[in-house]
């Protein structure tokens, strides 16, 4: 809540700012002409609300949207700034500090209203409400609750008033409940996200008539939930169409163009970069690490929403692109920000080898509408994900013999969402280390059964080409995915998950373990995070076993070893390319055709049954990769199948009549392809 000024100030103002504009004109400042151009010559009467999210250590950009403030308050606009989560982690800026680093900076912009992300809980509980504690923002969420107290956590909501007009604004918070699976379960005991879509919507409707009982003429929900397919059903589409009945019910129903201008949901998680939903629903997201601000322009008088849109910081809607010139920016933000991240640099910026290639920091995306695939990390292998697990299975192996552990038997992992930048050609420093993996994760000795591993595989591997933060980077091991073979759920997820096991194996082959078969009933070890070794994202199946053995030591100091040690100190040409250990597939079980047409009645006349056996073809196979073989299953004692031909033998001395029999058709697996079997139905005609 602000102290607003009189008259005589507001005047004094406009002075200010009549010189401002003509400075800008006379070039003593260079203001960015498509920021310039966004804007309204006058926010006089507006209540203007301005959105970051997922800005994941992305310090720079706070001076920005500090900067849009404070011009925003000089052309008269009322300013309350707002966060929807994930800032406390992402590169080293913050990880460093624990997150810390990120409350500085926010309370040194000024927010005013947050909600939490998963990736706040990245570090423990209690690390995060002591955060939280210094934060000067109200942190909001209906959605978490202690188990011990079985109240909410945070606050649910909060009203804004303001202090020239009677505009009320009512926030609530939804966080994702995925954060279960997201973070590492250790990190939320005591804490349960209210998963149930009933008890979740409704909370949330409860939260929306709170407010309206309090006056709110506005609603803003500060979300976490996202719009992405990995999200559902926890999206914020579906929290749009379960809440927006609840806008306006003091007054009866309303239409949508008039819930359009009462509410609106301020989201994250996914980094979209949207204004609106799909289909013009009320949903904003600026995407990641400052690529946009997003900027709400609420009409004090009429109490609606104006406008929305996004403001543009970065030259495109990539996270690694330039800021833009010109922008906007509050001097004492650019310094706090300029002070931290020069003392994380100095602290980290030893180098410790080189790269003669780039390394693949991307996520990787798939546009279901265009059909077009980015692979990155969380939906195929790369040459980072090759260069991380080599190091794991490595260090592991030299440095651990008291483990006892099989070389033969034992793979490494690192699940494509923990890697969290790229490397490009040139230098490596030890912050470049920290901001690939910056979560401090320590790496587990898990053995597990071949059956687990293979569970294990096709879950973490269940959306692609959607990315997945559990696919999986792998060393020791070959699989094959077949991304257009459908997964197949559990009927209940995992325990303390959102995520649902596979109730089959559909989409994965385990092609060989360190170059020998694969054996569901061998024991094997995985090397691989306590992110993993606890259950974490898609990967109960390792946390369901008892035998796990966490060694301590650091995933950024392992690779840090084997850059250094294994090889000298140069990453060269052997990872230039990623090295074929996740093959990608677009066929499905269906790889093996049988034309049932085929398979129609064959006629053999008796009279040549009298003296020899009769064969004849009465499948036809088409599609199949690698060898058939064929099986007969049941049916008359008079027919028989050959096992490689596929022909059907009639005895010699077959009588007339009709005689069937139903026969397995098996395309053994080859490198590209899993096996496949089809059933299929002859019948023979003896006259």
């Amino acid at each position: 809540m602000k102290n607003k000024v009189n008259a005589g100030i507001i005047f004094r103002n406009a002075i200010i700012l009549a010189a401002a504009i003509l400075m800008i004109t006379v070039g003593s400042v260079s203001v960015n002409a498509e920021a310039a151009a966004a804007l309204d010559d006058s926010y006089s009467g507006k209540t203007v609300i301005l959105q970051s999210n997922d800005v994941h250590g992305a310090l720079e950009g706070y001076q920005y949207i500090a900067g849009l403030r404070d011009e925003l308050e000089r052309r008269g606009a009322d300013v309350v700034m707002v966060d929807s989560g994930d800032f406390m982690q992402g590169s080293t800026y913050v990880a460093d500090s624990k997150g810390l680093n990120a409350v500085r900076m926010m309370n040194e912009c000024g927010y005013e209203y947050i909600t939490v992300g998963n990736h706040e809980f990245d570090y423990d509980t209690i690390r995060l409400l002591r955060n939280l504690g210094k934060l000067n923002a109200s942190v909001l969420s209906s959605n978490i609750i202690d188990e011990k107290a079985h109240d909410r956590v945070f606050e649910p909501t909060a009203l804004y008033s303001s202090m020239d007009s009677d505009l009320k604004i009512g926030f609530y918070g939804e966080g994702t409940p995925q954060t279960a699976t997201y973070s590492i379960p250790g990190n939320l005991k005591g804490l349960r996200f209210i998963t149930d879509e009933q008890e979740m919507y409704g909370t949330a409707r409860a939260d929306i008539d709170a407010l309206e009982e309090k006056g709110a003429d506005i609603i803003i929900c500060l979300s976490h939930l996202g719009i992405d397919d990995v999200s559902e059903p926890y999206v914020s589409y579906n929290l749009y169409e379960n809440t927006k009945s609840s806008i306006g019910t003091g007054a009866g129903s309303l239409t949508e163009d008039s819930i359009k201008k009462k509410y609106i949901i301020l989201d994250g998680h996914s980094h979209t970069v949207m204004e609106h939903g799909s289909n013009g629903e009320p949903i904003m997201q600026t995407g990641t690490k400052f690529m946009n601000i997003g900027v709400v322009v609420i009409d004090e008088k009429t109490e609606k929403i104006e406008k929305n849109f996004l403001y543009r910081l970065r030259e495109t809607d990539s996270e690694s692109a330039k800021f833009l010139e010109g922008l906007y920016s509050n001097k004492k933000v650019e310094e706090l920000s300029d002070e931290i991240e020069s003392e994380i640099d100095r602290k980290y910026s030893e180098k410790i080898g080189e790269t003669a290639v780039d390394l693949n920091g991307q996520k990787g995306s798939y546009d279901k509408e265009t059909g077009e695939i980015i692979r990155g990390n969380r939906n195929s292998e790369t040459n980072l994900g090759d260069l991380i697990s080599d190091a794991f299975r490595w260090y592991i192996l030299k440095y651990g013999e008291s483990l006892g552990l099989d070389p033969e038997k034992t793979i490494a992992m690192q699940n494509g969402g923990a890697i969290r930048a790229g490397i490009p050609k040139g230098d490596i420093t030890k912050k470049d280390i920290l901001d690939v993996m910056p979560f401090n994760n320590t790496i587990c000795v898990i053995n597990v059964k071949g059956s687990k591993l293979l569970e294990a595989m096709e879950a973490a591997s269940y959306e692609s080409p959607v990315a997945c933060g559990g696919f999986p980077q792998l060393s020791g091991m070959e699989i094959v995915v077949d991304e257009a073979a459908e997964y197949d759920p559990q009927e209940e997820p995992y325990p303390g998950s959102t995520n649902y096991g596979p109730k089959s194996i559909r989409r994965v082959t385990i092609k060989s373990i360190n170059g020998k078969p694969f054996n569901k009933n061998e024991t094997y070890t995985v090397l691989a995070s306590n992110f993993i070794a606890e259950g974490g994202d898609t990967f109960y199946a390792f946390a369901s076993t008892d035998n796990i053995i966490d060694t301590g030591i650091f995933d950024a100091d392992i690779l840090s070893h084997y850059l250094i040690e294994k090889l000298g100190g140069k990453v060269g040409e052997e990872y230039a390319e990623a090295q074929g250990r996740v093959k990608i597939v677009r066929k499905s079980d269906q790889a093996l055709k049988l034309s049932l047409a085929s398979a129609k009645s064959r006629t053999v006349r008796a009279s040549a049954l009298r003296k020899s056996a009769k064969n004849v073809k009465a499948v036809k196979v088409s599609g199949a990769k690698g060898t058939v073989t064929y099986r007969k299953l049941s049916g008359s004692k008079k027919l028989s199948i050959n096992k490689k031909t596929g022909k059907v033998k009639i005895m010699k001395g077959t009588g007339k009549g009709t005689y069937k029999i139903k026969i397995k058709v098996i395309a053994a697996a080859t490198d590209d392809y899993r096996s496949a079997e089809k059933t299929i139905s002859a019948v023979i005609k003896v006259k």
